[in-house]
């Protein structure tokens, strides 16, 4: 396999938008199970058809979250953000703004337990009723890279 190829087929693809291609199918693939596995109700279709046309079909008397849908566009434009800057090293200031391109306009931007722009501050929990709670996220001084 060429990564130098497919970067650029990527890169080109993106220019141009077509149908079929790598892009296209990374591009609803990676926003489709992304957003799966965090309870996006879309099916693959609808997130292809918002991918081609900025609109989907619903299935009769369903409803979908408005999150559902601009975490679904914000995914688009997260990986087109990535192909710009492939090249580029990852630095503290671009997973920032990887994690302000996902939510942005969402419910979660509005809420400061979710500190969009910033790193996770309250651990996940697994559950309602005898909930697990997962490992908390470690305290790091970024810029000194040590524990606080």
């Amino acid at each position: 396999m060429d990564i130098k190829l497919i970067k650029k087929e990527l890169i080109e693809q993106m220019k141009t938008h077509f149908k079929g291609n790598i892009y296209h199918w990374t591009q609803v693939s990676f926003s489709y199970n992304s957003n799966k596995i965090e309870g996006s109700r879309l099916t693959e279709e609808q997130t292809e058809m918002i991918f081609e046309t900025n609109s989907f079909i619903t299935k009769a008397d369903e409803a979908i979250q408005m999150d559902d849908l601009i975490e679904s566009m914000n995914h688009f434009k997260l990986f087109d953000y990535m192909l710009k800057h492939i090249d580029d090293p990852i630095s503290i200031p671009m997973i920032i703004e990887m994690n302000t391109i996902l939510k942005r306009n969402t419910s979660d931007e509005a809420n400061p337990r979710y500190n969009i722009g910033g790193f996770k501050i309250i651990p996940n929990m697994i559950g309602f009723i005898n909930a697990i709670h997962t490992t908390a996220p470690l305290k790091y001084n970024i810029v000194k890279n040590s524990k606080e």
